[in-house]
């Protein structure tokens, strides 16, 4: 199978969840025989040739003409000439079995692909669903902008789904959303779950010399996980007076302006060495009132044996169990709560850890995710070519 990927950035290392995904997928495809060509914007951290890439350097867009032109701002970001011409060049000189619309970031290219063109929308999260919910939290004016914005994700959603001829969701609740929204339901809509590559710890006990030490895992280069972080932490002062060590682990370009406002909380930027630093933690938080969908670092967590304390509604997509595999939360002042009440009980905090371990035992692997989606791809394709 030949592919044409369309990326929004170079993924490689992955710094983030989306880029986490885009990889895993890429290679899985890659390693079930697909002969991957790959398109995306270069990254600040990235320099040089890259086999198998046409590497575009980053560019940057006035907000206001993110907000007021024609696309959403997240395909602003990514979307220029220079890439039309890429893409443009790229289908003119191969014929490519499928073209892989990587994130609603990469959807600019949906109207220069000739109609005939097979593609697969690689979701990452249902982006309406997310921008609606993220509007709600808002007050005006930063709602009717985040209003029009939904509007013109909405519309170009909407159109990548009638079109793709398979769609990936990257959880249950996305697949049946989507199937929603078209009119054969969810016939070309396959679930691909993100496998997780990092290390499974057979062995863990949370003991007394543990560090007191809770932690928050995420991208705080992006303005919704920003949001939330500083949403959750705003209430973590009593932590910090009860001798607990908060530490968020994650890229931030202005960390030094968020230890002047939350000076209890250690802002440990990017983490190279994310192993060390869950093993020396006794509970691991998801908070994530915007922005839903799967979450990686719940996989970072479980698999490390790290206990969790999670916002309700903040996983999804994952087979556990509030009440049994973690403790859920109804907003950011009972989860410090929960926090404080668990932090000491150690016994608790390694039953948990046990019992969310084996129930994902096994789980989350890489290996079927490549045939399976090149097999789903297949049939589909087969199926449109004889009818």
């Amino acid at each position: 199978m030949r592919v044409l990927w369309l990326a929004g950035d170079f993924f490689d290392p992955p710094a983030n969840g989306l880029f986490r995904y885009s990889k895993d997928v890429a290679r899985a495809m890659q390693g079930a025989g697909a002969r991957v060509d790959f398109i995306g914007r270069r990254r600040d951290d990235q320099a040089g040739a890259v086999d198998d890439w046409t590497l575009l350097e980053s560019h940057t867009v006035p907000a206001a003409r993110k907000l007021l032109g024609r696309w959403p701002v997240k395909v602003a970001d990514v979307w220029g000439d220079d890439y039309g011409e890429a893409v443009r060049a790229a289908v003119a000189a191969t014929s490519y079995d499928v073209v892989v619309i990587d994130h609603l970031r990469a959807a600019g290219a949906l109207h220069l692909l000739p109609d005939d063109q097979p593609i697969i929308y690689l979701s990452h999260n249902d982006e309406s669903v997310v921008k609606r919910d993220s509007a709600d939290r808002l007050r005006y004016p930063k709602k009717a902008l985040m209003r029009w914005d939904e509007r013109k994700i909405t519309k170009l959603e909407n159109e990548l789904l009638e079109r793709a001829l398979v769609i990936t969701a990257i959880a249950e609740p996305d697949r049946q959303s989507f199937g929603a929204r078209v009119a054969d339901g969810t016939d070309r809509i396959l679930t691909v779950e993100p496998p997780y590559r990092g290390p499974r710890v057979e062995a863990r006990a949370i003991d007394v010399d543990t560090p007191r030490r809770v932690v928050i895992l995420n991208n705080l280069g992006w303005s919704v996980k920003l949001h939330n972080t500083l949403e959750f932490i705003e209430q973590t002062k009593r932590l910090a007076e009860g001798g607990v060590e908060i530490i968020v682990a994650g890229g931030w370009s202005d960390s030094r302006r968020l230890r002047r406002r939350y000076p209890w909380v250690h802002f440990a930027g990017f983490v190279p060495d994310l192993n060390a630093l869950l093993a020396e933690t006794r509970i691991g938080l998801v908070y994530e009132p915007v922005g839903g969908g799967f979450k990686m670092k719940t996989l970072d967590y479980v698999f490390r044996r790290v206990p969790m304390v999670v916002l309700k509604g903040s996983i999804v997509g994952i087979p556990l169990q509030p009440g049994v595999h973690y403790v859920e939360a109804a907003n950011a002042v009972t989860m410090v709560d929960a926090c404080l009440r668990l932090v000491d009980d150690v016994d608790a905090l390694n039953d948990m850890q046990n019992r969310t371990y084996e129930a994902l035992d096994g789980r989350f692997t890489a290996e079927d995710i490549g045939p399976r989606l090149c097999a789903f791809v297949e049939e589909r394709l087969a199926r449109r070519s004889s009818a």
